[in-house]
């Protein structure tokens, strides 16, 4: 994502939409929560690399081309399928560009250890991304002020609509009418 104003050369570098967004890369994939909307998304693949790039500052440009010289013989065109996994990231409001001319901002020193030298077989393929959003009801519920005298994770009865079940903690449903 190398964009020309002014004959200028301007690099994209991105940061994670703080503080709504927290995240966690476990054995191969990355879980990243968004509290704002109560969405939650996973991601396999190379996708987890590709994140602890963005999260340690790596230019987008060079993304792909650390990727590649140290993956050389990947099966699939690297530079495509990082911008296809950014703008994803980016469409579902999970990171934000920051764009950079004359400024010169450096990485952090985790950047050039953000690739690791080896990665497991099945790493080695495009990222895939899902995303959830069968906990957003709780995701979104506020335990201190949202609840009703039965306390978490109940929500407080004025949140739902009339008809609408009512899950109980002994998993009993009571509707509201």
């Amino acid at each position: 994502m190398n964009i020309t104003r002014n004959r200028e050369s301007v690099t994209s570098r991105f940061d994670i939409k703080s503080p709504y967004i927290v995240h966690e890369t476990i054995e191969g994939g990355t879980i990243v929560m968004n509290l704002k909307n109560g969405h939650y998304y996973s991601f396999d693949g190379i996708g987890p690399l590709v994140w602890e790039m963005i999260v340690a500052g790596v230019e987008v440009d060079r993304i792909a081309n650390r990727l590649q010289k140290v993956f050389p013989d990947v099966s699939f065109d690297l530079p495509e399928v990082v911008d296809e996994f950014i703008e994803e990231l980016k469409s579902n409001e999970i990171i934000t560009e920051r764009t950079i001319g004359d400024e010169r901002v450096t990485e952090t020193a985790s950047a050039e250890s953000a690739i690791p030298s080896s990665v497991a077989a099945d790493q080695l393929r495009p990222p895939r991304f899902h995303r959830y959003t069968d906990m957003r009801d709780v995701l979104l519920l506020d335990p201190i002020h949202d609840v009703d005298s039965k306390g978490w994770p109940e929500p407080m009865a004025s949140e739902y609509k009339e008809g609408v079940p009512i899950k109980n903690r002994d998993n009993t449903t009571e509707w509201l009418r």
